[in-house]
């Protein structure tokens, strides 16, 4: 298990670059800034960037979402570490979102057989590290695959208990360490109050090479103490940490209440290193569609999931009270 200098208070902001399009501003009482300011301002230390390989059609019509390529994380990587904040970095192997309920193979790596995909994995890694190391903003953690409960890179790696499965994960963790040896790993699952889910997983995998369990977590899903349920059982069977790497207050009224009490409760894990709050710059009270058409034509999907957010600001761009909640946590 790992230990942090400070607990982490993070922030997912992903698409950040595609709402500031929209003339998005933010504001905390008479403080204007950008989102990264803002947030610093208020005691937040990391930020969570995805990435996904080629998020756009062949012939360079993108998928939308934050189209989160290679120069958008570097781009709001700069920026984070500008505003001294560190970054973890979420490799989605992917096009776009990868998920419980989807692991779309990336269209360059549609034909490849197991082996194959193994090396272009490896090469993957390799690449996007060697190019943030030139740029000079390396990620304090990185993350293989997201929630991949159900596997990754379908239909290859869908079986955890696969040697393809195997092969994929070890691939993605020797290109990593190639680079950084010394950088914690994290594994993401989607199921946070599932706690034999997590249990049967990890028992299945072994994830000796990863440091750190991430889960999601939303109300909508269980109770906090289900959820603390599970980062025990993380922490005491598997000696591993665990971090929230992706949480919101989606349909919560009142979302104060609600944070210092999932924070009280989840840092009374001794090995938790924190959370990261889900894209808190969107903008409430909007159906916000994750992508676009072409997006949805390379999920090979009808329709594209409706976002479930409760923004840390409303829709004026004037921060909530539950974002001071988080600046005045103290871990005890």
């Amino acid at each position: 298990m790992i230990e942090m200098s400070e607990y982490i208070k993070g922030a997912d902001v992903s698409t950040l670059a595609e709402i500031e399009k929209r003339g998005r501003r933010y504001f905390d009482g008479d403080f204007e800034g950008d989102l990264f300011e803002v947030l610093a301002k208020n005691g937040f230390n990391m930020i969570r960037l995805r990435l996904w390989n080629e998020p756009y059609t062949k012939d360079g019509k993108a998928y939308g979402a934050g189209t989160n390529d290679i120069f958008t994380l570097i781009n709001l990587s700069k920026r984070a570490i500008n505003n001294d904040m560190a970054v973890l970095l979420d490799f989605h192997l992917s096009d776009f979102f990868a998920n419980i309920d989807r692991q779309v193979m990336p269209k360059m790596w549609e034909n490849l057989s197991a082996p194959e995909l193994s090396v272009a994995v490896y090469e993957f890694v390799v690449k996007t590290l060697s190019f943030m190391r030139l740029e000079g903003v390396m990620p304090t953690i990185i993350q293989i695959g997201n929630e991949i409960d159900n596997g990754i890179l379908w239909p290859i790696g869908k079986d955890i208990k696969s040697e393809e499965f195997n092969l994929i994960m070890s691939s993605a963790v020797s290109g990593i360490k190639s680079v950084l040896p010394n950088v914690p790993l994290m594994i993401h699952l989607g199921q946070g109050t599932n706690t034999a889910f997590v249990t049967e997983w990890l028992s299945s995998y072994s994830a000796d090479s990863f440091d750190i369990v991430g889960l999601s977590y939303d109300p909508s899903m269980g109770s906090i103490g289900e959820l603390n349920q599970t980062l025990f059982v993380v922490e005491k069977l598997f000696h591993k940490s665990t971090l929230l790497a992706e949480v919101t207050c989606a349909g919560i009224e009142d979302a104060d209440s609600f944070m210092q009490e999932l924070l009280s409760t989840i840092s009374t894990n001794q090995y938790n290193l924190g959370f990261f709050y889900f894209e808190p710059g969107l903008i409430p009270n909007k159906t916000v569609i994750w992508g676009t058409q072409f997006a949805l034509e390379y999920m090979g999907e009808q329709e594209l999931s409706k976002a479930k957010i409760n923004p840390l600001f409303d829709e004026e761009g004037k921060a909530k009270s539950v974002l001071s909640v988080i600046r005045d946590f103290t871990r005890t």
